[in-house]
């Protein structure tokens, strides 16, 4: 029993805080605390680390005057009673469209790899340790209506008075930004336990202080407006000591689709989410892209990749279009050619075992022949031979 509940708070990334359940609490049997006590202490180290990379990165961009905000999970973290609860899976930031020169340079210059494009077009690094950093400039480019809405965010972002941050927004368009978040991970099935987590956590510490009008209006604006009601309800009815009374059931269905990971009431969810059937059409269309993309690399190659095809390039670069045209041109003769000799290679694999046979038949066949040649000539030889004695006699 223990073990299934401690997998499915793992599946749903919410292990740590079971730990912390299981351990401090004196009533629990001792084997619990022996069986769980190594991963919350791995738990807990790991959290360590990733709270020192993350003060060591907001050092580097406030030095090379790159102006960041923090995006979900991190910027959440603070409101558990202990840090190391939240489970993340990385540093996501947000920064300046004018600064990804510098911030190229700067993650470079602090042992950062890039690793290419995310899914939704942030710029992603990865630590020696193997955090994974993602740094946007535009949110949400996989649906322009959140786009639209996050479009003049540095207009209301302002200087963070705390230590752990660089610059940080609004309350409202935090509140939003969870929400968009938490729908682009549904929509994708991959919502869990987190995202509740996280929005009744904020809507207990700021919730009574928030412009749900204003709220209400942007989400409206999105088709987000169901969904985060539902979302709302969902939270309080797991967390809350004393639930409220729902309106819809909507987060009924929610919570099927979030704890089966999207394999149950996909088709209900779709009606109260109408972002679910935008990304479908989004994720065609950019799997569509990278193909077009993967065909022009695979057409018109690099400078690096042609010049040891072509020397002459190393020099004289300009002659770039030319051998592009130039290979083009013999890669059907090179495909021809190489198809006809894979056939040749095959039709003498397939006729090699009735050569071997012929062979082997003329050889025995040729052996035959001179042993019945020998034999022959050593008759007429005998035969010579009584013919000369006879005449003596």
């Amino acid at each position: 029993m223990t073990g299934a509940f401690f997998n499915i708070s793992s599946y749903h990334r919410v292990q740590t805080m079971i730990c912390y359940a299981l351990l401090f609490n004196e009533s629990m049997p001792p084997e619990w605390r022996e069986r769980y006590g190594a991963r919350f202490r791995e738990l807990v180290t790991k959290d360590a680390a990733y709270r020192k990379m993350v003060h060591g990165i907001l050092e580097m961009l406030e030095k090379d005057d790159i102006p960041s905000v923090l995006l979900p999970p991190q910027e959440v973290k603070g409101l558990y009673p202990q840090s190391d609860m939240r489970e993340v899976d990385g540093l996501s930031l947000l920064i300046r469209e004018d600064r990804v020169g510098r911030l190229f340079q700067t993650m470079y210059a602090g042992g950062f790899r890039y690793e290419g494009e995310s899914l939704q077009g942030g710029y992603r690094f990865v630590a020696s340790n193997g955090w994974h950093i993602t740094a946007y400039v535009r949110l949400f480019q996989c649906d322009r209506k959140m786009e639209r809405l996050f479009a003049n965010l540095w207009e209301r972002i302002h200087r963070a008075e705390g230590e752990n941050e660089l610059y940080c927004m609004e309350p409202e368009d935090r509140y939003l930004l969870m929400v968009c978040w938490s729908a682009v991970r549904f929509s994708l099935s991959q919502a869990d336990i987190r995202d509740a987590v996280d929005i009744y956590l904020y809507l207990k510490s700021c919730g009574q202080g928030l412009n749900w009008t204003y709220i209400d209006q942007r989400l409206a604006e999105c088709d987000l407006l169901d969904f985060s009601r539902g979302l709302r309800d969902l939270a309080w009815l797991w967390f809350a000591k004393f639930p409220r009374e729902m309106k819809n059931d909507g987060y009924l269905d929610m919570e099927e689709y979030i704890l089966s990971k999207g394999m149950y009431a996909r088709e209900a969810c779709m009606k109260l989410l109408p972002l679910m059937g935008r990304l479908e059409i989004w994720k065609i269309k950019e799997e569509r892209k990278a193909r077009v993309l993967a065909v022009l690399h695979w057409l018109f190659p690099q400078r690096k990749y042609m010049i040891g095809l072509y020397p002459v390039l190393e020099h004289h670069p300009w002659l770039l279009w030319f051998c592009w045209i130039r290979r083009l041109i013999h890669i059907p003769f090179r495909r021809l050619r190489q198809r006809v000799e894979r056939a040749a290679q095959s039709f003498f694999f397939l006729i090699s075992p009735y050569l071997e046979r012929i062979l082997s038949l003329w050889e025995r066949r040729g052996r035959a022949a001179k042993e019945e040649e020998s034999g022959q000539a050593g008759e007429d030889g005998k035969g010579s031979n009584e013919s000369k004695s006879g005449g003596w006699i």
